[in-house]
C-alpha cells in the first residue's frame, strides 16, 4: 500500500507514453535516463526454424567458457504437451485496442492433479468457450491429455480462464483448483482421484475481474492456506461493455484498476473476508502476488508487483497483523512490475525478481533484484548490477538450478505483440503524452493497434548464475530461436531424475516445452513436503541443507511469479560435492525437524511431525 501523495511526487518528473499489459513508457528528453544496460539485439528480419516471426540478428559471441552443463531442448511433440492458446475477442467498444486487451491471459500451472505422485501440466486459453488443457504425467516423461475427463476442459463458457491455482483448500490431502477468470473467481473440488466438480457459491470466494495475481499462503500461521487474489481490472465484463473507459488513467500513479481481496481459509475449504483485508485499500493494477519469508521468522510477507504505480510490500507481524513497507521497494523510472519470484541467489539474502520493460529507445525500465537486507530491515536493488537487468519487455521469470550445481538460475520469458514488424505502436503512443487522466482511461482515444507491432520477436532470456552474477546463456541451448509472444514460466521435474524442465505458455501461440538434457552430471537430492500440524501442501515451509561446506535454504512457494505454479517438490543441485548432505526442515508451524544426513540422487517424501 502506498503512503498518499508518494506517487504523486514522481508524476511531474515522468514525461511517459506507457502501455497497459506492462506499463510501456517513452521519455522526453528532459527526462534524466536512469542507469545505461546494455541494448538488446536488433530486429528480426527472416524466418526463424521455432517461430513463424522474422528470425533475431545473431547474438555477440559469449565469453570464453567450458560450456554449458545443460542444453534445453523443445519437446512439446515428443512429450505430447501440444496445445495453442486463443486469444479472446472484446467488445465493439474497444476494437481500436483489441490486440492489446487481448495481448495477456494464458496461464499454466504444474501440480499432481490425480495423486499418482507425478507433476501434471494445466494450461488455460481465453476465447469464449474454447477448452483448457490438462497433460496427465504417464511417469516416462510424455504425457495425455485428460481435461474433460477430469472435469476441467469446458469451464470456459462465454468467459475465458486466466490464472490456475492448484492447492489443497480443505487439508484432504488432494489438489483442489481455484481459478481466475475474464470475470469472477471459479472453485473446483477434487474428489481425491482427480475429477473435479464446481464448487457452488466458490466457496465463499467473490472476487470478480480480470485477474493475473492469485496465491494461496497460510498468513495466520492456523495450519490451512489463505487465499489472496489481485484484480488488475475492475469487476467489469469485458465482453458485454457499457463504456470505453477501461484503460489506466495514469502512466505512474494509476488509481482505476482492481480491488485485492485476502480471504480466510476456515480449515474445511470456506473462505470468508478477511477482517481489514490486511490494510490493502485503493484500486491498482496488480500482475504478480508473491509469499515469502524475508524476515525469517516463520511468518510470511508479500509482495505485490504492480503495473502503472508503486510496487506494494506487506510485512508479516503476526497473528494476521501486517505491516506497509512498501517505500523499500519504490523506483522512480519504472512501474510496471509484472512478476515476482523469490530466491536465496547468493549469499543467504532473499531477492525478489521483478520484471520490466526495457526496450531502448522508447523503454529504459530495468528488471528489478530486491535483496533483502535483514539487520536494516530494507531491501537493495541488485538487478542491473547482477546482470539480469535487461531481457526486453519481460513478463515471467523463474529461480531454477539448471544445472544443478546448487545455485540458482534465472529464465525469462519475453515479448509484448508480434505482428507486422515494419510497423511500430511505440511511435504511435507519443499522441497520449501528457494527456488527463479521463482522456488516458478511454480507449477511444487510443491509436488503432491493428497489425503494428511493439516489442515483439523477443529472444528469451535464460541466465546462467555464476556465483551471484548472471550472465545470458540462451545463444548456447536449444531456446535460442524462441520468439514467441511469452507470458509464463512453469519448473516441472517430469521423470523424477532431478532435472528441470520448462513450460514456456505464450499468448496467442502454441506452448513450448523446454527439455533440460545434462551435458554433464550433477548430484542432487530432493524433497515431497507433507503438512500435519501445518497445511498439508506445506507452502512455506524451509528447508536448508549443508553440503561441501555450504549452506543452501530454499522456501517452498511454488505459487510465485507470473501466471505459473511450478512443481511443488524441492530440488538442490549438489554438484561436484560427494557425501549425504545434512536436512533441517522448519516447517510452516514453527517445528523445527533435523533429519541429519540423507542420500543424494533421490527424492525423499518428508512428512512433518504430529507434535513439536
Amino acid at each position: 500500500m502506498e503512503a498518499p501523495g508518494r506517487a504523486r511526487r514522481y508524476n511531474g518528473l515522468v514525461a511517459a507514453v506507457v502501455v497497459l499489459a506492462g506499463g510501456v513508457l517513452v521519455y522526453r528528453r528532459a527526462q534524466p535516463p536512469p542507469p545505461s544496460l546494455p541494448a538488446e539485439p536488433a530486429r528480426p528480419t527472416s524466418p526463424a526454424p521455432v517461430s513463424t516471426a522474422p528470425k533475431p540478428a545473431p547474438p555477440k559471441a559469449p565469453a570464453k567458457s567450458e560450456g554449458l552443463a545443460f542444453d534445453l531442448v523443445e519437446a512439446s511433440r515428443e512429450t505430447g504437451v501440444v496445445f495453442t492458446h486463443e486469444k479472446f475477442v472484446p467488445g465493439p467498444l474497444v476494437t481500436n485496442v483489441e490486440p492489446w486487451l487481448a495481448s495477456a491471459g494464458v496461464g499454466v500451472a504444474v501440480a499432481d492433479v490425480d495423486g499418482d505422485d507425478r507433476p501434471d501440466i494445466y494450461v488455460t486459453t481465453n476465447r469464449q468457450g474454447a477448452a483448457n488443457a490438462l497433460f496427465l504425467n504417464k511417469g516416462d516423461g510424455t504425457f495425455r491429455e485428460a481435461a474433460a475427463a477430469a472435469g476441467l476442459a469446458d469451464v470456459n463458457g462465454r468467459l475465458g480462464s486466466m490464472r490456475p491455482l492448484f492447492f489443497d483448500i480443505d487439508n484432504d490431502g488432494d489438489k483442489d483448483l481455484v481459478l481466475t477468470t475474464h470475470y469472477c473467481v471459479q472453485v473446483f473440488k477434487n474428489d481425491g482421484k482427480g475429477v473435479f466438480a464446481h464448487v457452488p457459491g466458490d466457496a465463499g470466494i467473490d472476487h470478480c475481474g480480470i485477474t493475473f495475481a492469485s496465491n494461496a499462503v497460510d498468513l495466520d500461521a492456523d495450519g490451512d492456506l489463505d487465499f489472496i487474489a489481485a484484480g488488475y481490472y475492475p469487476p467489469f465484463d469485458l465482453h458485454e461493455l457499457k463504456s470505453s473507459v477501461v484503460m489506466q488513467n495514469s502512466f505512474t500513479d494509476a488509481d482505476n484498476g482492481g480491488e485485492t481481496r485476502v480471504y480466510r481459509n476456515d480449515g474445511a475449504g470456506n473462505f470468508s473476508r478477511w477482517p481489514g483485508n490486511l490494510g490493502i485499500a485503493g484500486r491498482v493494477w496488480t500482475l504478480a502476488v508473491a509469499g515469502y519469508d524475508f524476515q525469517d521468522d516463520g511468518n510470511p510477507d508479500l509482495y505485490f508487483a504492480t503495473d502503472f504505480n508503486a510496487d506494494r510490500l506487506l510485512l508479516n507481524r503476526g497473528q494476521g497483523r501486517f505491516e506497509d513497507a512498501s517505500d523499500a521497494v519504490t523506483v522512480k523510472y519504472s512501474r510496471n512490475g509484472m512478476n515476482a519470484d523469490v530466491a536465496e541467489v547468493t549469499d543467504g539474502r532473499p531477492a525478489v525478481f521483478v520484471t520490466h520493460i526495457f526496450e531502448p529507445p522508447h523503454k529504459l525500465g530495468p528488471n528489478t533484484l530486491w535483496t533483502w537486507i535483514g539487520g536494516e530491515r530494507r531491501f537493495e536493488d541488485r538487478g542491473k548490477a547482477s546482470g539480469a537487468g535487461a531481457c526486453g519487455w519481460a513478463w515471467g521469470g523463474r529461480f531454477v538450478d539448471l544445472d544443478l550445481d546448487g545455485w540458482q538460475d534465472l529464465v525469462v520469458t519475453n515479448g509484448y505483440i508480434s505482428a507486422n514488424p515494419d510497423k511500430s505502436y511505440w511511435y504511435s503512443l507519443s499522441v497520449l503524452a501528457g494527456s488527463t487522466r479521463d482522456v488516458m482511461a478511454d480507449a477511444k482515444n487510443w491509436p488503432p493497434m491493428g497489425d503494428y507491432s511493439m516489442s515483439g520477436y523477443q529472444r528469451k532470456c535464460v541466465f546462467r548464475n555464476e556465483k551471484g552474477t548472471f550472465r545470458q546463456v540462451v545463444h548456447e541451448t536449444g531456446m535460442k530461436d524462441d520468439l514467441s509472444d511469452g507470458r509464463a514460466v512453469a519448473v516441472i521435474d517430469a521423470r523424477g531424475d532431478g532435472a528441470q524442465d520448462l513450460v514456456m505458455a505464450n499468448q496467442g501461440q502454441p506452448l513450448r516445452y523446454y527439455r533440460n538434457v545434462a551435458k554433464r552430471k550433477s548430484a542432487w537430492i530432493g524433497f515431497k513436503l507433507v503438512g500435519t500440524r501445518s497445511n498439508r501442501d506445506a507452502w512455506g515451509a524451509r528447508v536448508r541443507l549443508r553440503a561441501g561446506g555450504r549452506v543452501l535454504t530454499r522456501q517452498l512457494a511454488p505459487a510465485n511469479s507470473f501466471m505459473s505454479q511450478a512443481d511443488d517438490r524441492l530440488v538442490f543441485g549438489l554438484g561436484a560435492t560427494a557425501g549425504e548432505p545434512e536436512v533441517e526442515v522448519r516447517w510452516p508451524s514453527g517445528t523445527v525437524q533435523k533429519l541429519g544426513k540423507m542420500a543424494p540422487g533421490k527424492y525423499h517424501r518428508l512428512v512433518e511431525p504430529a507434535t513439536p
